[in-house]
C-alpha cells in the first residue's frame, strides 16, 4: 500500500527501491508528476537503477513528453539490467504514438527476430500494436501473455497505458481469465 512505502521512505529515505515502489504507486492513479519526482529522486540515488529509467520513460511517455521518452528508452537499450525486449516494445510504442512508423515496423521486426534467441514478453508486442492503433493483434498478444503468465501484465487492470481498452468486451474477459474485476 501507499501508506507502507511512505512508512519505508521515512525509515530509510535513501532507498532508490522505495522512491522507485512510491512512483510506481503514483503512476498507476495517474498522478504523473507526483511519479515523475520519484523515480528522478530514485535515480539521484542510484544512477544506474534500470528499473527507475523505465518506468521514468513509460510515465514521460504518458503524460506526452515523447521525446524525453525516446530519449531515456534509446539510453535504456545499452543499459546492461534492461530488459532489452520490454525497452524495445515501449520503444516502438511510443515511436508508434507519434507517428513515427517506419521506426515502429523497424522495431516489431527486431522483436520478431529476438524471439528465436531469447523470450520476448507477449506484453511488449501488444503494447507496440495498441501503439500502433492495431486492437484486435494487440488482444491477441495479451492473451497470449495471459497463456503464458507474462508477468509484466500484473497490473493489466490498472495500468494507465491499456485505457484505451477498457471499455472493449475483450477487455473484461481478460481480467476475468486473471480473475482481475473489471473497471
Amino acid at each position: 500500500s501507499k501508506e507502507e512505502v511512505l512508512r519505508a521512505l521515512e525509515l530509510d529515505p535513501l532507498s532508490p527501491f522505495s522512491h522507485w515502489r512510491l512512483g510506481c504507486r503514483y503512476y498507476l492513479t495517474r498522478q504523473y508528476d507526483r511519479a515523475i519526482k520519484q523515480y528522478q529522486n530514485a535515480l539521484e540515488l542510484d544512477p544506474s537503477y534500470g528499473a527507475a529509467h523505465f518506468s521514468l520513460s513509460v510515465t514521460y511517455s504518458q503524460s506526452g513528453m515523447a521525446g524525453e521518452a525516446i530519449r531515456m528508452l534509446e539510453a535504456l537499450k545499452r543499459h546492461p539490467s534492461a530488459g532489452l525486449s520490454c525497452v524495445m516494445g515501449w520503444l516502438g510504442t511510443v515511436n508508434a504514438r507519434v507517428g513515427r512508423i517506419g521506426e515502429t515496423q523497424k522495431i516489431l521486426e527486431e522483436l520478431r527476430k529476438r524471439t528465436r534467441n531469447a523470450y520476448v514478453p507477449p506484453s511488449s508486442s501488444a503494447c507496440l500494436h495498441l501503439g500502433l492503433g492495431e486492437i484486435d493483434r494487440c488482444f491477441e498478444w495479451l492473451e497470449r501473455a495471459v497463456d503464458e503468465r507474462d508477468a509484466w501484465i500484473i497490473h493489466l487492470h490498472i495500468d494507465p497505458v491499456y485505457d484505451p481498452l477498457c471499455s472493449h468486451p475483450r477487455y473484461a474477459a481478460l481480467l476475468g481469465r486473471m480473475n482481475f474485476p473489471d473497471k
